[in-house]
Parts: C-alpha cells; sequence; structure tokens
C-alpha cells in the first residue's frame, strides 16, 4: 500500500472508477447480527450518483447470504467478489471506507482512511460485537444510521474541518493498536522469524 508505485489503473477500469467522483468502499462484514447489508444497501444506493461506490461483502456472505448479495446486485451496486484480492489495490483507490463491526475497520485505521461506522441496529447484543474493539473504534469515529446515511453521509465526508481535526486522534488510536511500521512491516516479521531459533535457544539453553 504505502509503494508510490502501486498500480491501481486495472481496478479503476474494472470498477468505472470516475475521477471526477470521491470514491466509497464499503466493506460488510458476515453475521446476521453484524452485516450492514440488509440495513444500509437501500440507503446508501442513491449516493451512486455522487460517488464511485465499491461494496465488498465479507467472501462466505456470497455462499452463507447470498440474499444479501442479491439485494446489492438488485440495486446496481459495484460488487468486488474476488476473495483472493489484494486489498492493498482497493485501499488505494478509496477516499472514505464504510465499515461495520468487522476487521476491516482497523484495517482503514492503520492506514488513515477517513472511515465512517454504519450502526447496524441491535449489534451490540451480537456474541461478535459485545466487548469488542470495534466499539472503541465507535467512540473515536462518526458513525450514521440506516435512517440517516443518505443524507449525513456526504456532508461528513466533504467536511474536511472534521477530517483535519480527527488526523491526530486516529493516529493516537492507530499507535495503540499498530507498531509504526508502515511499509516495513512485513520485513520486520520476516525478521522475528529468522531470528526464531536463536529467542528459542535463549529461553529454553
Amino acid at each position: 500500500y504505502f509503494d508510490p508505485a502501486l498500480d491501481v489503473s486495472a481496478e479503476r477500469s474494472e470498477f468505472h472508477i470516475d475521477p471526477a467522483k470521491p470514491t466509497i468502499l464499503w466493506m460488510p462484514t458476515f453475521g446476521e447480527g453484524a452485516c450492514s447489508i440488509p440495513f444500509f444497501a437501500r440507503a446508501l444506493a442513491p449516493l451512486a450518483d455522487r460517488f464511485n461506490l465499491i461494496v465488498r461483502p465479507h467472501p462466505l456472505s456470497f455462499r452463507e447470504n447470498p440474499e444479501q448479495v442479491e439485494l446489492l446486485h438488485a440495486l446496481s451496486f459495484r460488487i468486488d467478489g474476488d476473495a483472493t484480492r489484494d486489498m492493498n489495490r482497493l485501499y488505494r483507490i478509496a477516499d472514505a471506507v464504510l465499515c461495520d463491526y468487522g476487521g476491516s475497520a482497523f484495517g482503514a485505521l492503520y492506514l488513515g482512511k477517513r472511515m465512517v461506522l454504519l450502526e447496524v441496529p441491535g449489534s451490540s447484543d451480537w456474541f461478535t460485537v459485545r466487548e469488542s474493539s470495534n466499539l472503541e473504534l465507535a467512540r473515536h469515529y462518526p458513525s450514521i444510521t440506516p435512517e440517516t446515511a443518505t443524507h449525513s453521509l456526504p456532508g461528513l465526508l466533504a467536511d474536511t474541518a472534521y477530517w483535519k481535526d480527527q488526523e491526530p486522534k486516529a493516529r493516537a488510536l492507530s499507535d495503540k493498536y499498530f507498531a509504526n511500521m508502515r511499509g516495513s512491516s512485513s520485513r520486520r516479521a520476516a525478521e522475528l522469524l529468522l531470528g526464531m531459533d536463536d529467542l528459542l535457544a535463549m529461553q529454553y539453553p
């Protein structure tokens, strides 16, 4: 993601990205009680006129909840169904990310993306949401409801002053969850694994 030479021309072509419009990446999670598709699909669909709106359902949704994917097709969303896609490319073309309660929110946090959380009704009682770290994100990032999404999201994403004020708060939250190795984390992980024998030898001589 941090490589300036990362080529996203194929994704721009695949999803028919209009360079004159901001691009939103919506990443719903999987699970009846946490997934935002049933609640937000109809509210977000009208925004396709103002944004390049890409939705990437959780790969399990295609098999376990095909009715959700059918709803997205019926509403003419641009759907990413490639389970093995290099997510660096989608994050690169996204100006903002919409998340509910899955791990994708932490990807957006790590990459410093503008992120808006979608409040799924009743989700606080869902077993994957209760006491999850996502609830901490909800205390720091803006959230919208199905009733307010259509009208509030465009203004929120366009509020430059708000997002400028949000930057230091997002960095502090990111530093809590991630080491500051952006662009070099894979190399550092490899170094640790290569030195594992030496570490174990010191601990268990």
